[in-house]
């Protein structure tokens, strides 16, 4: 059971190689022995270069890759003892994620994919209110019954974020949120998903921004395979 003081997710020693393509036949080792917790009501930031392994880290810990080594325990669920289907239905129930290339479904109009998870949990009355006040101001109210191949890159992003936060999740992943988004928009989005998180859930912001990265209570940064705790401000 998840009490305040438990942690909402754990990374043990988790390691991945992938092909090098600097190399061939070579394999790089991307991650290495990382471990990594995540707290209700923190906010967790993680800064690094391109093709550091963010991503993959993000993967690993939604259960969506594999690690090669290690465990990740996530909403008291063991991550490697689970079938995809269980993986599947853990994600659905506690987590929302933000992906860095949206991945909204192109047969669903705006609306549609911002409830999506809200239908698939059978919440879509009780949080429609919220979610309507979410859309409204991030501006997307005109745009409701728009397919994703009619929105800017911005308006993705910003559908894929409402869509991550609309059933209320324990974990928040998020993979470069504002990445697509002016100042302005970026800082309103920033907003959203950093007001979002309370006692008892937990937000990891994969970012560049330094601006966003200081919003985190706690900021690790990830090279040469390894996370380094860089600063860490009070709870």
């Amino acid at each position: 059971m998840i009490t305040n003081s438990s942690p909402l997710l754990i990374a043990s020693k988790v390691s991945k190689t992938i092909d090098d393509n600097t190399q061939k036949n070579q394999r790089a080792q991307i991650l290495n022995a990382i471990d990594f917790e995540a707290h209700p009501n923190e906010t967790i930031a993680i800064l690094g270069r391109s093709g550091s392994g963010k991503s993959t880290l993000l993967n690993i810990l939604a259960g969506i890759v594999d690690a090669d080594e290690g465990e990740v325990h996530f909403y008291g669920h063991k991550l490697h003892e689970l079938n995809n289907k269980q993986k599947t239905l853990v994600r659905r129930n506690h987590l929302g994620y933000v992906f860095q290339f949206f991945n909204l479904v192109p047969t669903l109009t705006v609306e549609e994919n911002i409830f999506l998870p809200l239908e698939l949990l059978g919440k879509k009355e009780t949080n429609r209110l919220q979610v309507e006040q979410y859309i409204s101001e991030l501006g997307l109210s005109s745009l409701r019954k728009r397919f994703p191949n009619q929105l800017s890159g911005g308006e993705q992003q910003r559908v894929a974020i409402l869509r991550a936060i609309s059933h209320q999740p324990q974990i928040i992943l998020a993979d470069e949120p504002t990445g697509s988004l002016d100042v302005d928009t970026g800082n309103q989005v920033a907003d959203l998903l950093f007001n979002s998180v309370n006692e008892t859930s937990t937000l990891i912001v994969v970012t560049h921004s330094e601006e966003i990265a200081a919003r985190a209570n706690s900021i690790y940064e990830l090279s040469r395979g390894k996370l380094h705790k860089r600063i860490a401000n009070s709870l």
